[in-house]
């Protein structure tokens, strides 16, 4: 109905059997590869990489991020050979520098040429990708690319290091050890020296002891609540005694998301855990500004 020019089709999860492989692309973009959802993909990342793979079509370019790792590159790069189509892998921008505007941070990297309202290395390495695939439509379909560094520039990402600077509060989804990882680089990048209360939920089928240990060392608290789905999330009981277990020095506690948003802390507050949790802090804080605008 849009009449679009382009359009972004999302895999569910793998690649091999999902829908999105009845779609005949202009190109195949593999953006990370970590071992998450290995109960259905594999257990390395060989075995995960052959099923992502699996959008690889005949003679359609495929584009790899940054952080794909050489064993699974080397799967990509077979499946590719099969189908006769060209690999390029991303590299990552290292001269990445930050500044605040508003309070709110922003990084730019390639020389000055591009420019990120979001921070963090992964999202770096999400932009050149997106640039690499970008410059290549771009040769094929003669758009100006100069409109797309602009775009990326003024991308804003609901739940991913989304920050509410006069509230000392940052909401990330980041759920599995991989994006726990991440997360802890950005904030070690924009908040260098700077420890967090952290609050966090997740579902039960997460790594979670694998997760928390990411955010340990940055940790000052955390306060764990529980995930609102129809899916098994885990309680803050089971939280508390998996920290106690991995760092009893960090002091910990349970209760409802509204409450933690609702206190006041010494230190920089993360949610993180969930896109989910962070979906309904979000609607938490809508809820709470409608409220405070009818008076």
């Amino acid at each position: 109905d849009r009449k679009v020019d382009f359009v972004v089709w999302e895999t569910g999860m793998g690649g091999r059997l999902d829908a999105t492989n009845l779609v005949t692309p202009l190109a195949s973009l593999i953006t990370s590869i970590s071992l998450e959802h290995k109960e259905y993909l594999g257990d390395t990342l060989e075995k995960i990489a052959f099923e992502k793979a699996g959008i690889v079509k005949p003679g359609v370019p495929v584009f790899c991020g940054c952080n794909v790792p050489p064993e699974a590159m080397e799967v990509i790069r077979a499946k590719a050979a099969e189908c006769r189509s060209e690999v390029t892998q991303a590299v990552m921008p290292e001269d990445a520098s930050i500044r605040f505007e508003d309070d709110q941070p922003f990084q730019t990297f390639c020389g000055g040429k591009l420019a990120l309202r979001l921070p963090g290395r992964f999202q770096r390495a999400n932009a050149a990708l997106a640039m690499l695939v970008l410059e290549n439509l771009a040769g094929r379909f003669h758009f100006d690319l100069n409109k797309s560094v602009t775009a990326l520039k003024d991308a804003v990402w609901p739940a991913r290091f989304q920050v509410f600077p006069h509230e000392n509060l940052l909401f990330d989804g980041a759920h599995n050890p991989e994006c726990a990882r991440e997360l802890a680089s950005a904030l070690r990048e924009v908040y260098p020296g700077e420890k967090f209360d952290f609050i966090y939920g997740s579902f039960a089928d997460k790594e979670t002891d694998l997760f928390l240990k990411q955010l340990i060392p940055l940790a000052a608290s955390f306060r764990f609540v529980k995930v609102e789905s129809a899916r098994k999330s885990r309680t803050p009981g089971e939280l508390c005694s998996l920290l106690n277990g991995l760092a009893p020095e960090i002091p910990c506690s349970g209760t409802t998301l509204e409450a933690a948003l609702s206190q006041t802390m010494p230190h920089r507050q993360v949610l993180c855990g969930s896109l989910h949790l962070c979906g309904e802090a979000l609607a938490i804080r809508e809820k709470a500004d409608y409220r405070s605008s009818r008076y």
